[in-house]
């Protein structure tokens, strides 16, 4: 299992480090196994749940202690542990995910489940019909469909989108050449299904460290009972890669990374660029411990990268012409210059296996860092979350939200749904449960007109009330809305 999800048994982390004796190890197995029947350990929900109420008393002792405003990432995020009911977990895949793969394929046998039982596994129960409309989608491979869960808790969004991906994976090696199918499957055989899922359909990034390992876990077991549960022998199952990402403790001070990029690829590019993305990294990573996939890498040094070019085409002389060959040059340059960057930091955090307490630990925090920029660098057809909610943490991560987030920094919830939104493709469509407080309250007015009903128009939505949540008593609602604006 280690070599499968090293982020949980990871031989190099300072926990593993620990051995404890073979008595207290036998007490701890016994005192976890004592008073639950067997049907819950089986259940695929049971690791998230388990979490929750492990931190059940933690959570009222920082709830009296904070009046319900966090002042540490540690206090956001536990207070902000819910784990989303299964139902509204399918409700919110079905019409993101699966919706999606029912635009590329109107006639998918995943649309309903057959009366006798017999068919899919899984398939699209609660995907919401829109009357009238037909909307198509270019035809993808599987393989290439992308979910992300920005605040994934234990991933609980991705375990039953396994389920499903597994189902249109399978549908496509039947029906790979026909119209309005790909020419080829994703996949050869059954065998490489779990696999290829993990590795290239469902990513998850959340600031709490221990529950993307326990994310890992239950993707883990997901993917073999799903294996064992089509014939295949859960052993089957061997994981490449894990797209989870903790965004807890990233700690490099500006100066820090200045010093360290240029030592890790040289004074290369101009410098006056350089200073631009080391700059734009730094401004970002400084606040990820607080705010997850709400920093915006990717985004300043795209930004960066642009006033850089037309700083220095300005200053350059001659006429259109000139400077029409000019351009392509100078955005080659800084391009170029901006992956050497990135490229340096990952490759010294692959690499580095220093004896060094302080250089190892800054390898591993600029791991995730990077990991971390990836993620948030790519574009999904399903965002799905239960995000946090509430004030966000006083000092100079509010500024950097308030900067950002223009139309949506007054509540966490509602920057995650913006940046949520940020993140689809144009043609892919955002799933949250939040709050209801969006629908009436005045403070959310331009999470409403400007991007529920102009730019990301909803397509569905559940007035779910009170007592959804276990331990929270806020009203909520979950909330469907498009990539992009209607065409």
């Amino acid at each position: 299992m280690t070599e499968d999800i090293r982020v949980l048994f990871d031989p190099d982390h300072e926990y593993g480090r620990l051995s404890p004796s073979f008595p207290t190890l036998k007490k701890v197995i016994q005192q976890i196994n004592e008073g639950l029947p067997p049907e819950v350990f089986a259940s695929p929900d049971f690791l998230g749940w388990v979490y929750q109420f492990f931190n059940a008393l933690e959570k009222e002792r920082i709830r009296q202690k904070t009046k319900g405003k966090p002042t540490t990432p540690y206090e956001l995020s536990v207070i902000n542990q819910f784990y989303t009911p299964d139902w509204i977990v399918k409700f919110l895949v079905d019409n993101t995910l699966g919706r999606v793969w029912r635009e590329m394929h109107p006639d998918t046998r995943l649309a309903r489940r057959a009366a006798d039982d017999t068919g899919p596994l899984v398939a699209l129960d609660y995907l919401v019909p829109r009357t009238g409309e037909d909307r198509r989608q270019e035809v993808r491979q599987a393989r290439d469909l992308r979910l992300l869960d920005p605040a994934c808790g234990t991933m609980h969004f991705g375990q039953y989108a396994f389920a499903l991906l597994y189902e249109m994976y399978l549908e496509e090696m039947d029906r790979a050449g026909q119209d309005s199918w790909p020419a080829t499957a994703s996949v050869t055989n059954r065998e490489e299904i779990a696999a290829t899922i993990l590795e290239r359909n469902l990513f998850g990034i959340d600031i709490d460290a221990r529950s993307i390992q326990i994310a890992a876990l239950a993707l883990l077991l997901t993917a073999k009972e799903v294996a064992k549960a089509h014939g295949l022998s859960p052993s089957s199952v061997r994981v490449r890669k894990m797209n989870l990402v903790a965004a807890d403790a990233v700690s490099l001070g500006e100066e820090e990374l200045t010093k360290f990029l240029e030592r890790a690829n040289g004074r290369l590019g101009d410098p006056t660029l350089r200073r631009q993305l080391i700059g734009a990294i730094w401004q970002n990573l400084q606040h990820v411990n607080q705010l997850g996939s709400l920093v915006q890498v990717g985004e300043d040094l795209a930004a960066a990268t642009s006033n850089w070019v037309e700083k220095s085409t300005q200053t350059k002389r001659g006429g259109t012409a000139q400077m029409s060959l000019i351009r392509p040059l100078v955005e080659a340059q800084a391009a170029g210059l901006k992956d050497a960057l990135v490229s340096a930091l990952h490759a010294y955090a692959a690499e580095n296996r220093s004896d060094d307490v302080v250089q190892r630990l800054f390898a591993e925090d600029t791991a995730r860092g990077f990991e971390l920029l990836d993620v948030l660098s790519a574009r999904y057809d399903s965002v799905v979350m239960n995000p946090p909610y509430g004030e966000f943490i006083a000092g100079s991560s509010k500024k950097f939200v308030d900067a950002a987030y223009p139309l949506t920094r007054n509540d966490i919830y509602a920057a995650f749904i913006d940046r949520g939104t940020q993140l689809l493709r144009p043609t892919g469509y955002l799933g949250a449960l939040v709050p209801r407080t969006f629908v009436t309250n005045v403070t959310f007015e331009k999470l409403r007109t400007h991007v529920l009903l102009k730019r990301n128009p909803l397509v569905a939505m559940l007035d779910l009330g009170k007592e959804v949540l276990d331990g929270a008593m806020n009203e909520t609602a979950a909330l469907v809305a498009r990539g992009g604006p209607l065409s």
